[in-house]
């Protein structure tokens, strides 16, 4: 008689109810996953959304719950398929391995989180196990939150009672950070699947660090509902439920070689969801992490950190880096605000911002255009220096998805039509003209003036402003 295992669970407000594994309680207990409950997911949003206050801690569980759900979906609609590849003990590994990815994708976020990437030490000092790397680590490259992530995994398979072995440890990695490479067990695991152009790998790192994965699909919900905003709900049951896994020389594709790889599939009843997924993320951008009030005070802090007013380093080993909270910066900025010397320090503590100025998005909308928008901004640099004033420009860019040549590797997306008993496969990006419209890299610039020097160039910032604008409108 197989004998059931013991679940836990556990309730959240975006998920309700959230149920983990005695392994995964174990890793979900422990001091390095404990930490994510005092850094916040988005910074210094919650000066502009005071509702913002929720932590990483929160969002790797939902994360671990939507990765569990993704491979739950595959294995319900695709179960037989896999079994062609790969044996029923190999299945449950990677259901495994997919949900503690998801659970530890985002362990290694220092105090305010993206923001403090900057304070990150040269990826050399830093204790990782170098042979996961897939490329050699050279002296000057900076250390990522990513690499910050390898440290904890590993130290969680290091030690007497740790939960994890070295083996379990690199295979999550690799799917939570695209420069480390599987295990040679994983390898041995998995070499009947890749012989037959099943890249399992591939396919399963698309649901922990793709386009299509736990990370967004769970952030994306947990943000616009802690900032009280509605863009960034999707129809994540009707997602989910449209994914199986296909192999390219058993189907039919209008515009794709037949060559016997497996991808993800997206039955084409779902691609409404997978549209209101896109555009979730395109208004999340645009009216919550890009806003223009929490990138000023992003880029206050670093200015804080620059100019010597705070004086704060990451540290590169697990044991001290695992003793970093959201509080250890807040305390610092506290004391240095006391001081009227520090004036970054004093500008966040008192949530003044800088004077947004303009805005614009330099979306590839016509070379001419793009030629007059960054002819502006030379225009208003100008204009300021003029008047012993220094702008503050501050750059945004993302990729709303990223097409598959614009990608080195990985699983790629289709969407799959049943027409008169025959299905016949399309790559996303031609099958969905949402995408095509708006798949560019969403690109603004800001740029503000700090409240004490905007009397000295609102009049000539206002002449050349409104002279742009008429010229825009062809007026």
């Amino acid at each position: 008689m197989i004998q059931a295992k013991k679940l836990f669970d556990i309730r959240d407000p975006v998920h309700g109810t959230i149920q983990f594994t005695s392994l995964e309680k174990r890793i979900i207990d422990h001091p390095y996953i404990q930490r994510l409950r005092y850094i916040h997911q988005l910074g210094f949003v919650f000066f502009v959304y005071p509702g913002a206050v929720h932590d990483r801690f929160s969002h790797a569980l939902g994360a671990m719950h939507i990765a569990g759900r993704l491979w739950g979906r595959v294995m319900d609609s695709s179960r037989d398929f896999l079994l062609g590849y790969m044996t029923a003990t190999d299945i449950e590994y990677l259901e495994k391995i997919i949900r503690l990815s998801g659970l530890l994708h985002d362990s290694g976020h220092g105090p305010f989180s993206h923001t403090s990437e900057e304070l990150l030490p040269m990826l050399h000092t830093l204790a990782v196990p170098r042979k996961w790397y897939r490329s050699l680590i050279k002296n000057g490259e900076r250390a990522t939150h990513e690499d910050y992530s390898v440290m904890v995994i590993a130290s969680l398979a290091q030690g007497k009672n740790a939960p994890i072995n070295m083996v379990e440890a690199q295979d999550i990695a690799s799917l939570v950070h695209h420069r480390i490479k599987p295990s040679e067990e994983w390898n041995r695991r998995f070499s009947r699947a890749l012989k037959k152009k099943f890249i399992v790998h591939d396919v399963v790192q698309s649901f922990v660090s793709g386009d299509l994965d736990c990370d967004r699909m769970d952030y994306l919900m947990r943000d616009a509902h802690y900032t009280g905003v509605p863009y960034g709900f999707y129809d994540i049951d009707r997602l989910v439920s449209a994914l199986s896994l296909i192999s390219l020389s058993t189907t039919r594709t209008a515009s794709h070689p037949l060559n016997g790889e497996v991808h993800v599939a997206l039955d084409y009843t779902g691609i409404r969801a997978f549209e209101d997924f896109l555009l979730a993320r395109y208004h999340m951008l645009l009216q919550v992490y890009f806003h223009k009030t929490a990138n000023c005070f992003d880029y206050f802090l670093k200015q804080a950190f620059i100019t010597g007013e705070l004086s704060y380093v990451i540290p590169a080993t697990m044991e001290k880096f695992a003793h970093l909270r959201d509080s250890s910066i807040f305390e610092k900025l506290f004391s240095a605000a006391e001081h009227e010397k520090n004036v970054w320090s004093r500008r966040l503590i008192l949530r003044t911002p800088a004077t947004l100025v303009f805005s614009t998005s330099m979306l590839r909308d016509g070379k001419r255009k793009e030629h007059d928008k960054k002819l502006l901004l030379r225009e208003i640099t100008s204009v300021c220096t003029k008047k012993g004033v220094v702008p503050i420009i501050i750059s945004s860019a993302q990729h709303l998805y990223r097409s598959p040549a614009k990608k080195r590797s990985g699983a790629k997306l289709f969407v799959v039509k049943r027409v008169m008993g025959e299905d016949f496969y399309e790559p996303i990006e031609k099958y969905s003209h949402l995408l095509q419209k708006y798949n560019e890299e969403i690109d603004l610039f800001d740029v503000y003036i700090l409240k004490e020097d905007y009397q000295k160039v609102s009049s000539s910032l206002k002449k050349l402003l409104v002279g742009y604008q008429q010229k825009a409108l062809g007026l």
